[in-house]
């Protein structure tokens, strides 16, 4: 089980990521990060990173033959997920601009041997993301 978050600062012109991953007996956190992001300042962006970093570490610690559970609070970068390469999907410039790190993404939840499960959990928000 996991979650990833990923927040925007326009004033300071930063974008961070970070994530937490649990074990199945839900003590403390085996593998976590914080980390600034480059690139675009978009929260898009700082949420497909952690996603992206959180399948990486995982996969470095165990292989990607296990099953996940992450849970995510970012709509757009769940439904770009579930849209990307359909006949009917045209993605937006502001979508494009970030297709650096979704494309990475992409490759990594393709060539995933487990299940993964995204869950949408609802986000507090801020002014900053």
């Amino acid at each position: 089980v996991a979650g990833t978050d990923g927040s925007v600062d326009l004033r300071r012109e930063r974008i961070s990521t970070g994530y937490a991953v649990m074990d199945r007996n839900g003590g403390l956190p085996t593998l976590t990060l914080s980390r600034r992001v480059g690139g675009p300042l978009a929260s898009t962006r700082a949420e497909a990173a952690g996603l992206l970093q959180v399948l990486r570490d995982v996969a470095q610690s165990w292989g990607r033959l296990v099953h996940l559970l992450i849970f995510v609070d970012c709509l757009v970068v769940l439904d770009i997920l579930m849209k990307w390469g359909r006949s009917d999907y045209h993605p937006r410039p502001k979508e494009i601009v970030h297709l650096d790190i979704l494309r990475q993404l992409l490759i990594e939840l393709r060539s995933w041997g487990g299940r993964i499960v995204l869950v949408k959990v609802k986000s507090q928000g801020s002014a900053s993301s």
